[in-house]
């Protein structure tokens, strides 16, 4: 069997460039399935990245918040405890009440009868 070498030639190209097909069609699916997972990779990490910050925005102005409110606080008690050491007020001296003399009952006399 004696095949002619032009046709084998052909063959043999074909063949490469089905085989060369393959490998690029190969490729360019892996390629698209790198950036669907670049794409989830990204799409799930802004959220999370979104979240994060969201809820450190949060916090910070929670603590913000409370710190305001301690400060408050302790300068409302400093006003207080100040007010008291300014104004502390004299204590009013009691009046004195009258006693009321009691009178005194005077003694009946027994008379004598007659």
């Amino acid at each position: 069997m004696f095949s002619c070498p032009s046709h084998t030639r052909d063959d043999e190209d074909e063949a490469k460039e089905e085989e060369e097909e393959e490998e690029e069609e190969e490729e360019e699916e892996e390629e698209e399935r790198r950036r669907k997972r670049r794409r989830r990779r990204g799409r799930r990490g802004r959220r999370r990245r979104r979240r994060r910050r969201k809820e450190e925005e949060r916090r910070k102005k929670e603590e913000e918040r409370r710190k305001k409110k301690k400060k408050k606080k302790k300068e409302g008690r400093r006003k207080k405890k100040e007010g008291r050491r300014k104004k502390k007020k004299k204590k009013k001296k009691k009046k004195k009440k009258k006693k009321m003399r009691k009178k005194k009952k005077k003694k009946k006399k027994k008379g004598k009868r007659e």
